[in-house]
């Protein structure tokens, strides 16, 4: 259905960009609280709190905070870890169920690391598309935080 209400466990979206930093610093953003705390939120959106305990098994939890002062907390856990090569995780809303699953991979680039998120198991074309623009805004902010120098 194009209304976005379709219901189907096999949505799924792909977004990449390159960051202008090495693997293993990319990797570190994306897995250490006080960096992730930094951009891990879409637009001007920011993140009020950040937590991981990197271990298969192990539990992360962010709250970003809208531009009118909302709190969105997303929470999962992680499956895969292969240091500065891929990560793993669940992927839930804060009364939503962490159905759904997201892949990162980072990859040696010419100037960088690229950076593809892959994010499975979502339920509408709705939802999808909505993740699908704020992780592309997520990225941007990500290259945005070593561009800048915010992350050395």
């Amino acid at each position: 259905m194009s209304d976005g209400t379709a219901v189907s466990e096999n949505l799924s979206l792909q977004v990449s960009r390159m960051v202008k930093a090495k693997r293993h610093r990319v990797f570190d953003a994306w897995t250490k609280p006080e960096l992730m705390h930094l951009w891990f939120a879409p637009g001007s959106m920011t993140v009020a709190s950040a937590s991981a305990d990197l271990r298969i098994g192990g539990a992360y939890h962010v709250e970003i905070k809208g531009d009118a002062g909302v709190i969105h907390m997303v929470h999962g856990v992680y499956q895969e870890i292969i240091p500065n090569e891929r990560l793993r995780f669940t992927w839930g809303w804060q009364d939503v169920p962490d159905g759904s699953v997201v892949t990162v991979e980072f990859k040696d680039v010419e100037g960088g690391t690229e950076v593809i998120l892959t994010h499975e198991r979502l339920t509408t074309v709705e939802w999808r598309d909505r993740h699908e623009h704020g992780w592309n805004g997520c990225l941007v902010n990500l290259a945005g935080v070593f561009d800048t120098g915010r992350i050395a």
